[in-house]
C-alpha cells in the first residue's frame, strides 16, 4: 500500500485542474483579426450548449424587458428630435412638424401596445472580456462564457433568412447594428443617414403622404431599439435587432428565464449556430473546471476548433 502512494502523488499532480487548464486555454491577447470579425454574447454554459445543438439559435428579447426599461423611449425621443434636421424630409411633413411629431410617438405607443410589430433584441458586445458584462450576464456561481460569433456569418444567416421562398415578407425583419450612446454624435449621424436613405428611396416618393409617415415611424422604431443611455456606452454593444408582426409572434413566442422572447430561427439547423462561433472566452468565476470540460467536448463532438481564452478580468462571482 505505502508503494502505491507515491504513484498516486504524481498522478495527481500530474492531473491538476490548473495543468489541465493551461493546457486548453489560451491566455495571451487575442489576434486583432479574430476581434475584427467577432461580436460576443456573454451567457451561462446552459445557454451555450443549447445554441449548440442541433436546432441550436438565438432567443431575442422583447425591449421593453431588457436591462434599461426605458432606453427604448430614450431612442424614440432622440429620433423625434433629429428627424426635424433631415434635409430631404417632404415639404408636406416639414411644414406641420410638431404635428407629424406627436402623431409619430402615438403610432409608436399604439404599436406597442397592440403588437402589431414589436422589436426584439438580442445584444452582444465587441469587448471579448468585459468586467460588467461578466457581472451582469453570467452565472454567479457557476461562472459563463463569452461567446464570439463571427458577424459575417451572422449577416449570411439574415440574408439566406430573408430571401427564403417560404419567407413572410413584410412580418419579420433582421438588422445588425452597432449601439448609438446618448453622448456620442454617431448617434446623430446614424440617424440622419437613414432618415435621408430612407427619404431619398424611388419606394418612398411614390408613397402617399400617410404611408411615407409610416416609413420614417418605421425608421424611428428600428433605430430606437439600437440607442442606449451614455452610463451604458462602456458596454460597446452591437445589436440583432427584430422586427416582428403580430401573426409571425404566434409561431416565435417563448418565455424563458422570466423574459418574454422569440426564437430567430436564423441558424435553426445542421449546428449552424455552433459552426459560426469564432472564439469563446471562459470567466474567472465559477467551475473553470466544468466550463473547460464542457466547451471542449463540444468541440470534439461537432468537429469544431475555435479557440478558448481565459478572461482576465478578475471577479470572484460575489
Amino acid at each position: 500500500m505505502n508503494e502505491t502512494l507515491p504513484f498516486l502523488r504524481e498522478f495527481a499532480n500530474a492531473c491538476s485542474v490548473e495543468q489541465i487548464l493551461a493546457e486548453c486555454l489560451k491566455t495571451d491577447e487575442m489576434p486583432q483579426e479574430t476581434l475584427e470579425k467577432s461580436v460576443f454574447h456573454y451567457t451561462s454554459l446552459d445557454v451555450m450548449n443549447e445554441m449548440c445543438k442541433e436546432n441550436g439559435d438565438f432567443l431575442a428579447t422583447h425591449v421593453m424587458s431588457l436591462n434599461d426599461t426605458h432606453e427604448f423611449f430614450l431612442g424614440v425621443h432622440l429620433a423625434l428630435r433629429e428627424v426635424e434636421l433631415c434635409k430631404t424630409l417632404p415639404d408636406e411633413i416639414r411644414k406641420d412638424l410638431p404635428r407629424f411629431q406627436i402623431d409619430a410617438r402615438e403610432r409608436i405607443v399604439n404599436l406597442l401596445n397592440s403588437g402589431t410589430i414589436t422589436p426584439w433584441v438580442v445584444s452582444f458586445s465587441e469587448e471579448p472580456d468585459s468586467l460588467s458584462q461578466w457581472v451582469s450576464y453570467t452565472n454567479r456561481n457557476q461562472g459563463g462564457v463569452a461567446i464570439g460569433f463571427d458577424v459575417n456569418a451572422i449577416q449570411k444567416a439574415i440574408i439566406e433568412e430573408e430571401t427564403a421562398p417560404l419567407f413572410p415578407r413584410g412580418n419579420l425583419s433582421f438588422h445588425m447594428m452597432h449601439c448609438r450612446y446618448t453622448n456620442d454624435e454617431q448617434a446623430s449621424k446614424l440617424l440622419q443617414k437613414v432618415f435621408e436613405r430612407e427619404t431619398q428611396s424611388q419606394a418612398f416618393k411614390s408613397k402617399s403622404l400617410d404611408e411615407q409617415k409610416q416609413r420614417i415611424v418605421s425608421a424611428i422604431f428600428m433605430c430606437a431599439a439600437a440607442i442606449k443611455n451614455k452610463s451604458f456606452s462602456h458596454e460597446k454593444e452591437s445589436r440583432l435587432i427584430v422586427l416582428c408582426s403580430q401573426s409571425e409572434l404566434r409561431r416565435r413566442y417563448k418565455y424563458v428565464g422570466g423574459k418574454p422572447r422569440i426564437e430567430t430561427k436564423l441558424f435553426g439547423f445542421n449546428h449552424r449556430m455552433a459552426r459560426a462561433i469564432s472564439s469563446v472566452v471562459i470567466s474567472q468565476h465559477g467551475n473553470r473546471a466544468k466550463l473547460v470540460s464542457t466547451i471542449n467536448l463540444l468541440r470534439q463532438q461537432l468537429g469544431l476548433k475555435f479557440p478558448i481564452w481565459l478572461s482576465n478580468s478578475s471577479y470572484n462571482g460575489q
